[in-house]
């Protein structure tokens, strides 16, 4: 698979090209806390705007890490996303 490799990448791109790695959709906060995290922000500032605990978020976010890293072969974290 090809990630887009413009550093103009969309946020709607990640997004579509983070759902053909998982070949699944996205559930709505792995969405949020992708888009979050490429805009930069914390977990505990996505957790207070989002309404859900701080250790869920933290929770989702390892486990979409892990598996965008298992998918991809290659280590992704929340500041470390390979688009």
């Amino acid at each position: 698979m090809t990630l887009p490799s413009s550093n103009r990448v969309s946020i709607d791109d990640v997004v579509v090209s983070a759902e053909h790695c998982l070949k699944r959709p996205l559930e709505p906060i792995e969405r949020l806390i992708l888009k979050s995290s490429w805009q930069g922000l914390p977990y505990t500032a996505i957790a207070t705007t989002s309404g859900y605990a701080n250790v869920y978020v933290r929770e989702v976010g390892a486990r979409l890490w892990q598996a965008l890293s298992e998918a991809l072969g290659t280590k992704v974290t929340k500041k470390r996303l390979p688009w």
